[in-house]
């Protein structure tokens, strides 16, 4: 990813991401469409930055925050948890980011064999993002579940 850099968050990215999880749309889009209270935030952050089943990133295109990537890992699962600032919408860096995690999960030595994206039917971006990215799709009542094994990469 040209012009990229992803870097682990840290305790300095909360206040962004907040702003990011609050965002109407990504509030429409989500499994949960309540809006995400300041305090519990910060303490549902603090926990992710310290549990060793949750790997959160922040995704820089030269010095600009874009987008964050998270991995809730679930034994040998990668629950992905996306988001693209608005700015950046609709140029692909979605596709691009779920790509990638392959390459994450081999970095950071992650015990993930497969890795699942859950994405409501209405949420056209993120489907054409997973289907870009060639993950397969299983669909379901409420949603569309995308995967990919790694064990053959």
């Amino acid at each position: 990813m040209e012009d990229f850099y992803i870097r682990e968050a840290n305790e300095s990215d909360c206040d962004q991401l907040y702003i990011w999880a609050n965002e109407e749309s990504v509030r429409d889009n989500a499994f949960d469409s309540n809006k995400i209270i300041y305090s519990d935030h910060q303490e549902w952050f603090k926990n992710i930055l310290k549990s060793p089943h949750h790997k959160i990133f922040m995704v820089n295109r030269y010095d600009q925050p874009i987008g964050q990537l998270r991995l809730d890992i679930e034994q040998d699962v990668g629950l992905i948890d996306y988001s693209i600032d608005h700015a950046y919408r609709g140029r692909g860096y979605g596709s691009e980011l779920i790509k990638y995690l392959s390459g994450i999960v081999h970095q950071y030595d992650l015990p993930i064999s497969k890795l699942i994206g859950k994405v409501k039917y209405q949420n056209k971006a993120s489907i054409k993002a997973f289907e870009k990215a060639n993950f397969k799709p299983k669909e379901y009542e409420t949603h569309i579940e995308f995967y990919k094994e790694l064990l053959d990469e």
